[in-house]
């Protein structure tokens, strides 16, 4: 996402993929997608990418930024992470945090916790 002239953000590239079930199309043609997307955004790099709660996403794009070096930095010897940092939605957060975790916690302490 970018912002636009008002300050709003909206997305500049998404893909949908529909797969059979455990097959590895969807990991195969998100790598390439996003392969494609940052070679052809040369040195730049977004700040986040943002899932849904998907492990095949999360693997494919991780795999991906790790490729890229304009995604690390090196400080003191050692490998940083600089941008392409990979978020769950907020959407699917506040969803697993909801179905999940409160009906685990005692009903006296669900508001405290929330």
């Amino acid at each position: 996402m970018a912002p636009n002239s008002h300050e709003v953000g909206i997305p500049l590239w998404y893909m949908m993929c529909k797969t059979k079930s455990g097959s590895r199309h969807e990991k195969i043609a998100l790598h390439m997608a996003l392969k494609f997307m940052f070679d052809k955004m040369d040195n730049v790099c977004p700040n986040a990418i943002v899932i849904d709660k998907s492990w095949t996403k999360y693997n494919a794009i991780r795999n991906v930024i790790t490729e890229d070096p304009c995604c690390w930095q090196i400080t003191n010897g050692e490998m940083k992470q600089i941008s392409c940092k990979i978020l769950l939605c907020w959407f699917h957060v506040k969803n697993a945090w909801v179905d999940d975790l409160l009906p685990k916690v005692n009903a006296s302490e669900r508001n405290q916790l929330y």
